[in-house]
């Protein structure tokens, strides 16, 4: 392993990135979600959403937050969780509630 390899990782596999929350400046709780007030913006989400962004409290891979999602609200009805759960995440990191951040103590390697 080089320097830049964490050692759980296999030679020539990069870990996936995990994504976590953006700090709200506030949030006003709904029956069927929130309104989070950013700076600039106010993103309106849905129930779906919240808990997904609850959950990236702390670093989630896109695999933990579908294995999450299903516990909660069960299989997609196309049955397509992974797409279904890419889609959600697709969303809030558009809507700047979520980021992408490489995984604890992985450095990319030196172009």
């Amino acid at each position: 392993m080089t320097p830049t390899e964490p050692s759980d990782v296999r030679a020539g596999v990069e870990p996936m990135d995990v994504l976590v929350s953006v700090e709200p400046v506030d949030v006003l709780e709904l029956d069927d979600g929130a309104l989070l007030l950013f700076e600039r913006t106010v993103v309106r989400l849905s129930e779906l959403g919240r808990t997904v962004v609850d959950l990236c409290r702390q670093p989630h891979s896109e695999a933990e937050i579908a294995g999450h999602l299903v516990d909660i609200f069960g299989t997609p009805p196309d049955g397509d969780l992974a797409e279904a759960t890419a889609c959600v995440i697709r969303d809030l990191l558009s809507d700047g509630v979520l980021r992408r951040l490489p995984p604890t103590g992985w450095v990319p390697r030196a172009g």
